[in-house]
């Protein structure tokens, strides 16, 4: 290969690899030292710092390519995802009072019309180092509402550590809220989704977190073609405002490809159970989710597959990539469950997909128990995990695994039963979420019916079975397929008769 076709490759793929992560804008004025520390510190946890102006240390595409400097750190701050601003002193005015650089007055505006004030966007940072906010213009101290102090006094590595620091916690979610919330609002999060680029009030990071809930709660409001064309929608608009963060770029190969994979799997009609997935979309749909898991560990500093086995400081650390491999681990099982139904398999390349889709299932199931060890995480893991060992009992199943079949089906209904419990008698929680849950719990519990060879234990299933529909008969007239199928299948398995 030639060198200059070399240098074209290699210039290309740098600015791909680039325009994955977030990029910070960093104003500054007499903080020089200070900007450069900043962006050091961003650079290490996975973000791209541009230095306001023409820096050395700036991606090339982002330095010096306008004839003037407030050209370069307009078409800087246009092409950045998030933006610090180093509030210092930039002299005295003639009575004493602060004075500030009024270039960066110009950035604070700019960002401030871009972003929305500190105050109520969780993407313009300002961090005021030694300056006296009652010596400011009004206008400037209503910016600076939000905003974080830092002791001038302090060395430059230890102001850069504070404000790194304070950056990467604005980077989570404001509260550590129990995930089922953002299943429940599922139409809150559309809503802001479809805001984000004209009023963000987050970071990419936490409206992307959000929406994976959104993708995944679509599933259980039966909203999945809307949710796929919203998705859409949506990442034509980021594309539109600004470079694309890792966090959306991540979320929207996510989206593709377990949406199309969930429209290509449901039910078309109430004897159908599915479409036969066809070899090639298997085998790219998979080729994409591995390839979007090594992307994600390899942003996290570690090495994995569809197999990686993350830890709870992972999880900690990075939340949105560790949730996004336990959702992506959680739709290859699901892909493998559809594909191994396809009856011109044979016996042997059946057999060798079952054990890889039992080996993904065994990692994702240490994966959520993880999850589930942090308060705000442990509903909505154990959700997963009712999907996750049913899938494996199907998987047992179809290796002739019966003492791994039993053992799974139990693990589901332990999980479902608790998932069940849980929000039974839950306040705020939307009714037909509610009814998705229950439904899940009594169909596992019709399975232990049938696998059951305990009759008083049965007995109790039937009671309890035959108590939930005839409260939910009495609640309204039913007009759903899922419910009158359980009806159905009860009927036929009922032993009290």
């Amino acid at each position: 290969m030639l060198s200059n076709e070399s240098n074209i490759i290699s210039t290309v793929l740098n600015y791909w690899f680039n325009a994955m992560k977030d990029i910070v804008f960093i104003g500054w004025s007499s903080s020089r030292d200070l900007a450069i520390a900043v962006k050091k510190l961003l650079d290490g946890n996975g973000y791209i710092g541009v230095i306001g102006g023409d820096h050395e240390g700036n991606p090339s595409a982002l330095r010096g390519i306008h004839d003037t400097v407030i050209a370069t750190i307009k078409f800087q701050m246009d092409k950045c995802n998030q933006a610090i601003v180093l509030l210092t002193e930039h002299g005295k005015t003639d009575r004493g009072e602060t004075a500030l650089s009024s270039n960066l007055c110009f950035e604070m505006g700019y960002l401030t019309a871009k972003f929305g004030n500190s105050s109520n966007s969780a993407k313009l940072h300002i961090f005021n180092i030694g300056v006296s906010i009652s010596s400011l213009p009004s206008d400037i101290q209503g910016m600076w509402d939000g905003g974080a102090n830092i002791n001038a006094a302090e060395s430059i590595g230890e102001k850069a550590e504070k404000i790194v620091y304070e950056f990467l916690r604005r980077q989570q979610l404001a509260s550590k809220d129990d995930y089922l919330i953002y299943c429940n609002n599922y139409h809150l999060i559309d809503y802001e989704i479809a805001n984000h680029t004209t009023t963000p009030l987050v970071s990419d990071r936490v409206i992307a977190l959000q929406a994976i809930f959104y993708v995944q709660s679509s599933y259980m409001f039966n909203d999945v073609s809307n949710a796929a064309i919203r998705m859409e929608l949506f990442e034509n608009e980021m594309r539109k405002s600004y470079e694309m963060s890792s966090s959306f770029e991540s979320l929207f190969e996510f989206a593709r490809l377990s949406l199309s994979l969930f429209l290509s799997a449901v039910p078309k009609d109430v004897e159908q159970q599915h479409i036969m997935l066809e070899d090639r979309y298997f085998r790219s749909t998979k080729r994409g989710y591995i390839q979007l898991v090594e992307e994600l560990a390899s942003s996290c500093n570690i090495l994995g597959d569809q197999n990686i086995l993350l830890s709870q400081s992972l999880i900690k650390e990075h939340e949105f990539e560790a949730l996004l491999i336990i959702q992506i681990q959680q739709h290859l099982t699901f892909l493998y469950l559809i594909y191994l139904d396809n009856p011109n398999l044979s016996e042997e390349v059946r057999q060798r997909l079952v054990l890889d889709a039992i080996s993904i299932c065994l990692v994702n199931i240490d994966n959520l128990n993880l999850l589930a060890n942090f308060p705000y995480g442990k509903l909505y893991a154990n959700i997963l995990l009712g999907f996750c060992y049913h899938n494996l009992s199907m998987f047992y199943s179809l290796s002739d695994n019966s003492e791994g079949k039993r053992d799974a089906d139990a693990m589901a209904l332990k999980v479902r039963r608790y998932i069940y419990k849980a929000i039974k008698n839950r306040q705020g929680i939307h009714q037909e979420l509610k009814s998705y849950f229950e439904l899940e719990y009594f169909f596992q519990l019709l399975e232990d019916i049938e696998n059951s060879n305990d009759m008083e234990e049965k007995l109790d299933d039937c009671d309890e079975i035959d108590d939930y529909i005839h409260r939910i008969l009495h609640q309204s007239s039913v007009n759903n397929l899922t419910f009158s199928r359980l009806v159905q299948k009860f009927q036929e398995v009922d032993c009290r008769k």
